[in-house]
C-alpha cells in the first residue's frame, strides 16, 4: 500500500484512501450512457464481461499509478514543514462523509460482508497461481485479474461488480447504487471545496463469502476480528455458529455497548447534576461548585458532559457557553501549567470568534467591550494561556519582567487578569467549566481556581458552573486537590454566592447489571441463565461500567458469546466463562491482551502516542510514525500511512476523532495507561520518550516552539526523561539546559512557579561541572538558569533553596555587580518575606557599599534632621529642579535608587536611624542623575516626612503632586497609597482619601504591588470606621477584605485589620464588655503574643484600644492608655508619622478627660489641661486646612464651655450646634450622633430633661443608622434617666 501524505500537514488536498483516490480518479465516463449501464448492472444475471475493457483499464491504472507516484513524492519531500505539536482545538468538521458508506454496505450484508480498512491478504479469495496485489490495495488472483472484466464506466472496481449476480436482493443492488451515489458525491466534494477533506474511515470494499467455513476469531479476510471495533462503532458481518457447524452470516446481532452508555442505572447522580445545573441558571449571578468522583471507569466523564445537554436544552437564546479540558498523568511540577484551563479557555476564544462572526449584533462590539475591560498588560500575561485571545482583541508582548521587581507580582497580576476575563466573558454569557481528572491537577491551577471562586467586593456579575471530576481512591486527606477542596467548603460558609454540589460514583449493583444485560441480549434468555451471566459479569467487573464493556466485548470476540440466528439468541456458558477469564485481574489486562493482538507496528506506535498526551494532532502522529519507522528495523519497510494506523485505533475503540480527522484524544485514560504497558519496563520507556523527544525537536520548526509554549513543554518533558544520562562533555546537555530554561520562562510568565521550579532544576543539572559553567562560554545561561530558579524557588517560599542559589552565584568573584542583580534582588525580598527586617537591612546596606552610599555610623540623627530641615526649607527650589529632571540612564544608579527605598521601607519597621539618611541620599542621586521608577514612591516619603515631622502640610502637598504627576502604573498603588494615607488627608475631607485608597488596593493587585495594595485596602477600611460606614456593611467589607488577603497570600497585613474588624462586631451587637477586643474574629492576647516582633502592631493595637473604650463609655480606662502611650506628648506622631488616624485618637483622648472633669472638676483638673493641650494641637490642623477635625474642635470646646462655671450656656449650646452641623455635613453618623448625645448631656447636667430628651433621640437615630447596637443600648439608660 502507498502512503498518503497529502493534507496531513494542514493542506487542501483530500485525504482519502489512496484506493479511492484512484477509483475517483477513474470516474470520468460518458454521462449519457449512465442509464443504460445502471439498468444494465441492476439486470445482468451474469458478471460483466469483455477483455478489452478490462484490459484497457489496466492500462489507464497503469498510467494513473505513475503519474500518482510523481506527485505523492513531490509532496512527501515537503512533509514536515509548518507542523504542529498540538493543535488546542477541534478542528471544524471534516466536509467528508463519515461511516454513511459502512451503514449503506451494512444494511445490503445478506450476502456479502463489508471490510472496513483495505489490507493486504492472500487468503481473501480461493485461488490457484500468484496473487496480484492492485495499486489500490484489494487482492484478487491473477485469474481474476485477466479474465473478470470490469464496468466500462469505472464506477466501481472490478472486485464490487462482479458481486452483482442473479440471485441478490433487489434491497441489497439499491444499497449498492447507492454506495456508488456516496462515491460520486465525495469525488463533487473533493473538487469543489477547498476545506481540507479528511475521511474518518476508509471506504469499504464488498466481497463475497465462502458459503460455509468453520467458526473462528478470525474473519474470512484473514483480519484477525480483534482488529474489528467493539464497542458500538460499524463492524464487518459477523459469523455465528449454527447447528451442523454451518457458518451464517449476520450483521445486526452485535452488542451494542455504545448504545446503552456508562450513564445506565445513575438516575440519582443525574438529577443531582440537574439540580445544580438549574441553580446556576436562576437570575441572581451565582458560582456553582460540582465535583463527581468514583474510581476509574465509573463514568465521571460522561455524567459531567451530560450538562452540555442540560445547557442546550435550557438555554433557549443559545448564549451558554461550555467549554472543557484535561489534565493528564504527568509529574505535576512538570506538567504543561495550567493544562486542562489552558485548553479551556482555547476553546472559549474560539467559540467567541465564531459568534463574532455569526451574530454581529450581539458580538459584534465584542472586542471593544473585552479591551475596557482588560488593559495591555492584562492581554500580555493571558496570551501564554490562550493565544486566541489575540485574534480577538489583538496585543502582544511579554508579560514578564526579568528586572527588579517583587516575582510574587507576576502571580497576582496573572491572577487578576485572568479573573477579570473570566468575569468579563460571565457578564457576555453564563459559562460552564469542566475540567477533568483533578487527581493529577498541578498547583498552579487551584491557585487560579481558588482565586476565581474567591468572594471579593466586586461579586459575581453573572454565574458560572465549575464541574470537577477526579478519582477518589487517588487523592487522599494530603493530596492538593482534597485541601483545594477544604478550602472551598471554609469558603462556602462566608460566601452566599458559592454552592457547592458533590456527586459519588460507585459501580453498577448487580441487579443494575442484570437489567442491562437484559437489554443488551434483548431479553432473548430466560431469567435463570440471565441472572447468572449477571452474576459471573458482575463478580469479574465489581460493576464498573467501562471494565464491564471492555469484558463483554472480550467475551463476544473470544466467542464466548455468540449470537445463533436460527434460534434468534443469544449462546454462552457462564460456567465456560468463569473458567476461560479466571486469570483476568483487571481492565488492564484486557486492554493488554486486546492491544498486543494489534500489528507490531501499531504496538510500536501506541506507546508514543501516549507520551504526547490526552490529545494529540494528526501531524504530530505522522512524525511519529515515521520515527518509528526509521528507528525500528522491523518497521522500515512498512507502507501504512498514519492515517491508516489511526483509523485502525479509533475502530478498535482506542482513541476518538476532535474533529475532521487532524486531531485525537484517548477513548480513557486507562487505554492511554495500557500503551505504556507495551513496553517492557521503564528504563526502555525512558528510552522511548528520549528517542521520540529528540525526533521532534529536529522536524518541529524553531518558530513553532517559540510561538507555542505547549510544544516546547512536550518536547522538553520527553527530553528529561534521560537527558541527565549523557555524557558530561556531550554537547546536547547545553542544548537542553536551553529549552528547560525556556520551558521555566514560560512557566514563570504565567506565575505556574513550581513546574518553573522543576524545569530550571533540571537546566541547571544539566550544565557543565562546578566552575565550568562560569566560564564565558556558558556565563550568561548559567546565570539565567540560576536567577530563574531562585526566583522561583522564592515564589513557592522555598527560602532555603532561594539561599543555596544566591550564595552559589554572588560567591563568583569574577562576576560584574550588575550581573549578580537579579539574584541580591530575590535575596533581599526572601529574608523581607520571612520577616528578617534587620538581615535585609544589612543586605540592602551591604549592596548600597558597592554601589557607593555607605550611611553615617555616628550622628545619623544629627545628620538626618538636617538634611530633613533642607527639604523643608528649599521646597519649591527642590521641586523646580525635579521638574525639569530627564529620565535617568545609569542602571547602577536605577538599581542603587531602588535599594535606598527598600531600605528606607526597612529600616522603619527595625531602625528609624536608617530612615532619614536613606531618603535624603535617593533624592541627592534623584536630582543629579535623573528621575527613576522609584521617584515617585521617593517623593511621596519626603511628603510623609514634611507632614509628619514639621507639619509643613502645604510643602507636603508640593511632593505629593510631584509625585502623583510622574508615577507609573507599576508604583501607582505605593504612590496613592502614601499620599492620600499620611499627607492629603490634612486638606482633602475623608471621603476622597479613601476613594483613592480603594483605587490603590485594586490597582496595586492589577499590577502585582501586593504589599501597598493591601496596606492601603487595610486603611481605607479604618477610615471607613472613623467617618461612621454602617457597621454590617463594613463588616461585610472586612469580611471580602480578609478573603482576598489570603487568597493574595498577604496574610500579616490581614492581620492590621482584626482589631478594627473586631470592634464592628462588638459595637453591631450587644456587649458587656466590648472594650476588650476578644471574640470571633481575634483574642487580644494571642494577637500580641503573635505580633510581638513588629513594633508597628503593637501601636496599631492600643490606638483601636483605645477608640474602643472611649465608645463603650470607659473613660479611665482611655485615660490610663493616653498616658501609658503618650498621647498626651503626641509621640505617636513619632511611632507612626502622619498617620490617618491620630486626629482619631487625639479627639477620644481629650474628650475622655473632659467626661471625668464632668464627674469631679477638682480631681481631673490635670486631665482638662491635656484636653486643651491636645485641643490647641487641633485647631493648628484646623488653621492648615483640615477638614476632617474641624467638628472635633468645636465639640470640644463646647465641653470645656459646659464645664466652665464662667461662661453663658449658650457659648457651649453654640459650640454643640456647630460640632453637629459639621459632622452631618461630612456625613459622619457616629460623630453626628456622639454630638447630639454630648448637647444632651450638657441639657441633663444642668436640668432641662426636655432638651436632654430630643438631643438623646437624635443620638438614638443616628446611631441606629450607624448600626452601632452596644452604643444604642448604652445611651437607653440616659433616656429613661431624662424622661423620669
Amino acid at each position: 500500500m502507498e502512503k498518503t501524505d497529502e493534507g496531513l500537514n494542514g493542506g487542501s488536498g483530500g485525504n482519502l484512501p489512496e484506493d479511492v483516490l484512484e477509483y475517483l480518479t477513474t470516474c470520468n465516463g460518458d454521462d449519457s450512457d449512465d442509464d443504460n449501464h445502471s439498468h444494465h448492472s441492476r439486470h445482468s444475471s451474469r458478471r460483466l464481461a469483455g477483455n478489452d475493457a478490462a484490459n484497457k483499464k489496466k492500462q489507464k491504472k497503469d498510467k494513473d499509478k505513475d503519474e500518482k507516484e510523481k506527485e505523492l513524492k513531490h509532496k512527501k519531500e515537503k512533509c514536515g514543514t509548518g507542523v504542529v505539536l498540538q493543535q488546542r482545538l477541534p478542528a471544524p468538521p471534516s466536509l467528508g462523509r463519515q461511516r454513511d458508506v459502512t451503514a449503506a454496505s451494512e444494511a445490503a450484508a445478506g450476502a456479502y460482508s463489508v471490510r472496513p480498512e483495505r489490507r493486504s491478504s492472500s487468503a481473501s479469495f480461493a485461488s490457484t497461481g500468484d496473487d496480484d496485489v492492485s495499486s489500490s490495495g484489494s487482492v484478487t488472483t491473477k485469474e481474476e485479474s485477466e479474465e473478470t472484466p470490469t464496468d466500462s464506466r469505472g464506477e466501481l472496481p472490478a472486485v464490487v461488480a462482479e458481486l452483482v449476480d442473479e440471485n441478490e436482493s433487489e434491497a441489497a443492488r439499491q444499497e449498492i447504487d447507492r454506495l456508488k451515489r456516496e462515491l460520486e458525491e465525495l469525488r463533487q466534494g473533493q473538487q469543489q471545496q477547498s476545506a481540507e477533506i479528511v475521511t474518518a474511515e476508509p471506504i469499504p470494499d464488498v466481497q463475497p463469502m465462502a458459503a460455509s467455513t468453520e467458526f473462528s476469531t478470525t474473519s474470512s479476510h484473514g483480519l484477525d476480528r480483534t482488529s474489528f471495533p467493539l464497542l458500538g462503532f460499524p463492524e464487518a458481518a459477523d459469523k455465528t455458529r449454527t447447528p451442523g457447524n454451518k457458518t451464517r452470516i449476520d450483521t445486526h446481532q452485535k452488542l451494542a455497548l455504545d448504545s446503552l452508555g456508562h450513564l445506565y442505572g445513575r438516575e440519582t447522580q443525574v438529577a443531582l447534576l440537574s439540580g445544580a445545573f438549574h441553580s446556576f441558571l436562576e437570575p441572581t449571578p451565582t458560582k456553582d461548585v460540582v465535583t463527581v468522583r468514583g474510581e476509574s471507569g465509573t463514568g465521571k466523564s460522561v455524567l459531567s458532559k451530560k450538562v452540555e445537554e442540560f445547557l442546550q436544552q435550557n438555554d433557549n437564546d443559545n448564549r451558554g457557553l461550555c467549554v472543557t479540558g484535561k489534565f493528564d498523568d504527568v509529574p505535576r511540577d512538570a506538567a504543561e501549567p495550567y493544562s486542562a484551563i489552558a485548553k479551556a479557555c482555547e476553546m472559549l476564544c474560539q467559540t467567541l470568534l465564531i459568534r463574532m462572526r455569526d451574530d454581529a449584533n450581539d458580538y459584534g462590539d465584542l472586542p471593544h467591550r473585552m479591551r475596557e475591560s482588560l488593559n495591555n498588560d492584562d492581554i500580555d500575561l493571558l496570551l501564554a494561556l490562550m493565544p486566541s485571545l489575540q485574534t480577538i482583541v489583538g496585543g502582544g508582548g511579554d508579560g514578564f519582567s526579568n528586572g527588579s521587581i517583587n516575582f510574587l507580582e507576576v502571580k497576582s497580576r496573572f491572577q487578576h487578569a485572568f479573573k477579570q476575563f473570566i468575569r468579563f466573558v460571565c457578564s457576555v454569557a453564563p459559562i460552564v467549566l469542566i475540567l477533568e481528572d483533578l487527581q493529577w491537577v498541578d498547583q498552579g491551577s487551584l491557585d487560579i481556581l481558588e482565586c476565581l471562586l474567591k468572594n471579593d467586593d466586586q461579586g459575581a456579575q453573572s454565574s458560572i458552573l465549575l464541574l470537577m471530576n477526579y478519582r477518589d481512591d487517588e487523592v487522599d486527606a494530603d493530596h492538593r486537590f482534597a485541601k483545594f477542596l477544604g478550602i472551598l467548603k471554609e469558603q462556602q460558609a462566608a460566601d452566599s454566592q458559592l454552592q457547592m454540589t458533590d456527586i459519588r460514583l460507585e459501580g453498577l449493583s448487580e441487579e443494575d447489571v442484570e437489567d442491562l444485560l437484559k437489554r443488551l441480549l434483548e431479553g432473548r434468555e430466560d431469567e435463570g441463565n440471565m441472572k447468572l451471566l449477571a452474576e459471573c459479569v458482575h463478580s469479574k467487573t465489581a460493576g464498573n461500567p467501562f471494565y464491564l464493556k471492555q469484558f463483554l466485548a472480550s467475551l463476544e470476540t473470544d466467542g464466548l458469546l455468540m449470537f445463533n440466528s436460527e434460534s434468534d439468541s443469544w449462546v454462552f456458558d457462564v460456567s465456560h466463562i468463569q473458567k476461560a477469564t479466571q486469570a483476568t485481574d483487571n481492565v488492564l489486562t484486557l486492554l493488554t491482551k486486546k492491544l498486543r493482538k494489534l500489528s507490531p507496528l501499531i504496538q510500536a506506535v501506541l506507546p508514543r502516542l501516549a507520551c504526547l498526551g490526552p490529545r494529540f494532532a494528526t501531524t504530530t502522529a505522522h512524525l511519529v510514525l515515521d520515527h518509528v519507522t526509521q528507528e525500528c528495523d522491523e518497521h522500515s519497510n512498512c507502507n501504512e500511512s498514519i492515517i491508516d494506523v489511526l483509523l485502525t485505533c479509533q475502530q478498535e475503540g482506542l482513541i476518538v476523532d476532535c474533529g475532521g480527522n487532524t486531531t485525537w484524544e484517548w477513548s480513557h485514560d486507562k487505554v492511554k495507561e495500557t500503551a505504556f504497558l507495551l513496553v517492557e519496563n521503564k528504563d526502555k520507556l525512558d528510552h522511548i520518550k528520549y528517542g521520540l523527544g529528540q525526533a521532534l525537536l529536529e522536524r518541529v520548526p524553531k518558530q513553532e516552539l517559540e510561538s507555542n509554549p505547549q510544544a516546547s513543554f512536550v518536547i522538553v518533558n520527553l527530553l528529561n526523561s534521560r537527558a541527565h544520562l549523557l555524557a558530561k562533555d556531550n554537547p546536547k546537555r547545553v542544548e537542553f539546559a536551553k529549552l528547560n530554561l525556556n520551558a521555566g520562562k514560560s512557566s514563570m510568565r504565567s506565575s505556574a512557579s513550581h513546574g518553573a521550579a522543576q524545569y530550571l532544576k533540571h537546566g541547571i543539572a544539566l550544565l557543565p561541572a562546578e566552575q565550568g559553567r562560569w566560564a564565558p562560554t556558558y556565563l550568561d545561561l548559567s546565570l539565567a538558569l540560576y536567577a530563574t530558579a531562585a526566583e522561583a524557588q522564592y515564589c513557592i517560599g522555598c527560602h532555603e533553596q532561594v539561599k543555596e542559589l544566591c550564595d552559589e552565584v554572588l560567591a563568583q568573584p569574577s562576576l560584574p555587580l550588575l550581573k549578580k542583580r537579579r539574584l541580591y534582588n530575590v535575596q533581599i525580598h526572601s529574608l523581607a518575606s520571612q520577616a528578617k527586617m534587620a538581615e535585609a537591612t544589612d543586605l540592602v546596606l551591604k549592596v548600597l557599599s558597592k554601589i557607593g552610599y555607605k550611611p553615617p555610623k555616628l550622628g545619623r540623627g544629627l545628620l538626618s534632621m538636617s538634611g530633613i530641615v533642607s527639604m523643608s526649607m528649599t521646597v519649591d527650589k527642590t521641586i523646580g529642579k525635579l521638574e525639569r529632571l530627564k529620565p535617568m540612564e545609569d542602571e547602577e544608579k536605577k538599581w542603587g535608587i531602588y535599594l535606598l527605598d527598600r531600605l528606607a521601607s526597612y529600616s522603619y519597621q527595625c531602625d528609624a536611624s536608617l530612615f532619614p539618611p536613606a531618603i535624603t541620599k535617593a533624592l541627592d542621586w534623584t536630582v543629579k542623575h535623573g528621575r527613576a521608577e522609584t521617584t515617585s514612591p521617593l517623593l511621596a516619603t519626603i511628603a510623609l516626612i514634611l507632614a509628619g515631622s514639621f507639619s509643613d502640610f502645604a510643602g507636603a502637598k508640593k511632593y505629593a503632586d510631584l509625585a502623583i504627576k510622574y508615577m507609573t502604573p507599576s508604583v501607582k498603588a505605593q504612590t496613592y497609597f502614601m499620599c492620600y494615607q499620611f499627607v492629603y488627608h490634612y486638606q482633602t475631607p475623608n471621603h476622597v482619601c479613601i476613594r483613592r485608597l480603594n483605587e490603590a488596593l485594586e490597582t496595586g493587585i492589577k499590577s502585582g504591588n501586593l504589599e501597598s495594595a493591601f496596606y492601603a485596602g487595610y486603611c481605607a477600611l479604618e477610615a471607613q470606621f472613623h467617618t461612621g460606614r454602617n457597621l454590617q456593611l463594613l463588616l461585610e467589607d472586612c469580611k471580602a477584605y480578609a478573603h482576598r488577603t489570603d487568597s493574595y497570600g498577604q496574610e500579616m497585613i490581614g492581620w492590621s485589620l482584626s482589631p478594627v474588624w473586631q470592634l464592628a462586631e462588638n459595637l453591631s451587637r450587644i456587649e458587656s464588655n466590648g472594650a476588650i477586643l476578644t471574640g470571633s474574629t481575634m483574642d487580644e492576647e494571642e494577637f500580641k503574643q503573635r505580633t510581638e516582633p513588629y513594633a508597628h502592631f503593637g501601636v496599631l493595637l492600643n490606638r483601636i484600644k483605645t477608640t474602643a473604650a472611649f465608645w463603650f463609655d470607659d473613660h479611665e480606662r482611655v485615660v490610663q492608655l493616653m498616658e501609658e502611650c503618650g498621647y498626651h506628648k503626641f509621640s505617636i506622631e513619632k511611632a507612626t508619622p502622619a498617620t490617618n488616624g491620630i486626629g482619631v485618637v487625639y479627639f477620644h483622648c481629650a474628650l475622655s478627660c473632659l467626661s471625668l472633669v464632668h464627674q469631679d472638676k477638682k480631681k481631673h483638673r490635670p486631665h482638662k489641661q491635656q484636653a486643651k493641650k491636645i485641643l490647641k494641637k487641633l485647631k493648628e490642623w484646623v488653621n492648615k486646612g483640615n477638614p476632617n477635625v474641624q467638628h472635633y474642635e468645636s465639640l470640644l470646646e463646647a465641653e470645656l464651655a459646659s464645664c466652665s462655671s464662667r461662661q453663658p450656656l449658650i457659648v457651649a449650646s453654640k459650640h454643640y450646634d456647630c460640632a453637629i452641623m459639621l459632622a452631618g455635613r461630612l456625613g459622619l453618623a457616629n460623630d453626628y450622633g456622639l454630638a447630639q448625645e454630648r448637647f444632651g448631656d450638657h441639657f441633663l447636667r444642668h436640668g432641662d430633661q426636655d432638651g436632654a430628651r430630643h438631643h438623646y433621640s437624635l443620638a438614638l437615630e443616628s446611631y441606629e443608622k450607624w448600626g452601632a447596637t452596644s452604643r444604642l443600648n448604652l445611651l437607653q439608660a440616659r433616656t429613661e434617666l431624662a424622661r423620669g
